[in-house]
């Protein structure tokens, strides 16, 4: 799987946050918290799900 995100990925958690009924500005805010800790998100893919740190 390509660490990239391509077009159809869905983001399915950030931080091990689970997105499911978390409303756009709070997905936000997880992924523009502090800029010196990495952030994990976990994306599904065509019924994979991967976890990938950026």
């Amino acid at each position: 799987m390509s660490a990239l995100l391509q077009v159809g990925d869905r983001v399915v958690s950030i931080n091990g946050t689970r997105l499911k009924g978390v409303r756009h500005d709070q997905a936000v805010a997880l992924l523009t918290g502090n800029p010196f800790e990495d952030v994990y998100i976990t994306v599904m893919r065509n019924t994979i799900v991967a976890q990938l740190r950026e």
